[in-house]
C-alpha cells in the first residue's frame, strides 16, 4: 500500500560500539543496535518475507559459491541453513588468495532470537529476518530495536571462540558488591 503524498513511516537510528581488542586476539569487534520508530501514529506493518532485518554481503571476491562459504552456530551451511535459526552466522571466502570472514551474532533480547536466516544460495549474502517467521508490527510509540555484534578475522572460523564471544555478549560477566558483616 502507498500513501500519496508519500510519508515517512520509519524512523531508524543505529548506534556502534567498535571494541579495542589485543593484538593477538585474531579478530575484530563492533556492536550495532538499530532501533526502529513507527513515525506517523498508525502502525507498521511488516508482511512476512524472507529477507528484512539486518544483512550482510560479502566482498565480490565472494560471488562465486566455491569460494565462499557458511556456517551457522547451529552447525549449518550455505545450503542446509537457509531458513533456519541461530544465535550465530559466519561468512567468509577468498579475496587474493587470502581467506577471511564475519560473523553476526544475534542477541537474546532481539525480537524471535534466535533469528531465522536468509542465507543466499548463490551470492555471498546473509540476513537475520525475524519477518520469516511471519508478520511483524511496529507500534507507534514502541520501537523495535535489535542488538548485534560483528566480528571480524582472518582464516577459518573458530567455532569455539565464536561461541564463546556469543555467550560473552549475550550474558556479559557481572560483578555484584554486598556488604559483609565482620
Amino acid at each position: 500500500m502507498t500513501a500519496s503524498p508519500s510519508v515517512i513511516a520509519l524512523n531508524e537510528e543505529w548506534k556502534v560500539h567498535a571494541y579495542r581488542t589485543s593484538e593477538d586476539s585474531g579478530y575484530l569487534m563492533f556492536d550495532l543496535v538499530v532501533t526502529q520508530t513507527a513515525n506517523t501514529a498508525q502502525p507498521l506493518h511488516l508482511p512476512e518475507y524472507r529477507y528484512g532485518g539486518i544483512g550482510f554481503r560479502g566482498h565480490f571476491d565472494w560471488d562465486d559459491p566455491e569460494k565462499s562459504f557458511f556456517l551457522t552456530s547451529e552447525g549449518l551451511g550455505r545450503l542446509d541453513g537457509h531458513a533456519t535459526r541461530a544465535r550465530w552466522c559466519h561468512i567468509g571466502g577468498y579475496s587474493e588468495g587470502n581467506l577471511a570472514g564475519i560473523a553476526v551474532l544475534g542477541h537474546p533480547e532481539n525480537y524471535r532470537f534466535p533469528q531465522p536466516m536468509r542465507i543466499h544460495p548463490n551470492e555471498p549474502f546473509f540476513n537475520f529476518t525475524p519477518v520469516q517467521l511471519g508478520d511483524m508490527t511496529i507500534e507507534p510509540g514502541s520501537p523495535y530495536i535489535a542488538r548485534y555484534r560483528f566480528v571480524t578475522y582472518d582464516g577459518e572460523p573458530d567455532v569455539a571462540k565464536l561461541d564463546r564471544l556469543w555467550r560473552d555478549y549475550a550474558w556479559p560477566p557481572g560483578v555484584t558488591i554486598s556488604e559483609m558483616e565482620l
